[in-house]
């Protein structure tokens, strides 16, 4: 098949990256409108929307068509990597589906990818025990706690980084791994060389970290940066979304963020920490699960041998 034409594995992806994908391929919002079925006005305006969104230039423009900037095409290339574990999910929940078992619903996001559960099925060698289908899911500060409540109705689960109380009031969570806490640096500052960042190098940088009192991981690093004495510190949001990653990169500021979110924004170039302060990544579900996510549990757990599931504490924060 043609990369210009859509595939099935286009129905995981918003539907702008699947319109941007068209238009690297096609290299002109006119051939890409006639693939997709569109008028050149309406994939013209879904490319700025696009643009807009991520806060990124994703084209340049010119009388013989379109190219993709340095930007575009680093998303790009990110796109392809998905669309080929994409393409693999669909196929093993089509195996499921033929063999009459019900596929377990996993949210999957922008920043919350479950591809990194994926990747520890295979290494588990237990992909194939259970059909999956993935459900794309608003990562967005302002609803992602309202998605996480959806958790047994729209998703069985979500596969996430998490410490925060007022997720953990709201679900249960099967730790996995855990990431180390870095610091997203703009690409061209100073500090974007560095391979290990100590405190001192951040003095009179501003530092965007999450709100006092959500998470113990970003408290105690609030509290590293604090000792310092010469760092400016910014209470970000509840919750990372893309707009943080976004409002950082046009202010020229360092957000505090994870390794695996490297990635995330092309402007920004994730640097280690020389501390030790890390956040547990795994499985979000339901309070009550149903019969087949306690099932897929048991299982993951007797193939891991690991430790009880992670939870909130029983003085956790009040959800607001």
């Amino acid at each position: 098949m043609s990369p210009a034409h859509p595939s099935r594995a286009d129905a995981l992806f918003n539907p702008l990256l699947v319109t941007f994908r068209r238009v690297a391929a096609c290299g002109s919002f006119n051939r890409a409108a006639e693939v997709l079925f569109l008028s050149a006005t309406a994939v013209r305006k879904q490319m700025n929307q696009l643009e807009e969104v991520l806060g990124l230039e994703l084209f340049e423009r010119g009388r013989q068509g379109v190219r993709l900037s340095p930007a575009g095409q680093a998303l790009l290339q990110g796109l392809v990597a998905l669309s080929g574990e994409a393409r693999q999910v669909l196929g093993r929940a089509g195996a499921g589906a033929a063999a009459g078992e019900a596929a377990l619903r996993v949210g999957t996001s922008f920043l919350n990818p479950a591809s990194v559960l994926v990747d520890l099925l295979k290494r588990l060698d237990a992909l194939g025990e259970q059909p999956l289908q993935l459900v794309p899911f608003d990562d967005r500060r302002e609803g992602i706690l309202a998605e996480i409540g959806k958790l047994g109705e729209e998703y069985d689960i979500l596969v996430g980084a998490c410490d925060s109380w007022a997720w953990l009031a709201r679900c249960r969570f099967r730790p996995l791994g855990d990431y180390a806490m870095c610091c997203a640096v703009p690409a061209g500052h100073r500090l974007a060389g560095r391979g290990i960042l100590a405190l001192t190098d951040l003095a009179g940088e501003t530092v965007v970290l999450g709100e006092r009192g959500d998470s113990a991981t970003v408290d105690r690093a609030r509290q590293l940066l604090g000792e310092e004495g010469r760092i400016r510190l910014e209470n970000g949001p509840f919750f990372y979304d893309l707009d943080i990653f976004n409002a950082c990169a046009r202010e020229g500021k360092i957000l505090l963020t994870l390794e695996c979110w490297r990635n995330a924004h092309p402007a920004f170039v994730t640097v280690p920490v020389a501390w030790d302060l890390r956040v547990p990544w795994g499985i979000l579900y339901a309070r009550k699960p149903s019969p087949r996510v306690a099932a897929f549990l048991t299982r993951l757990d007797e193939r891991l041998s690991g430790p009880a599931p992670y939870s909130a504490p029983p003085t956790t924060k009040a959800a607001g």
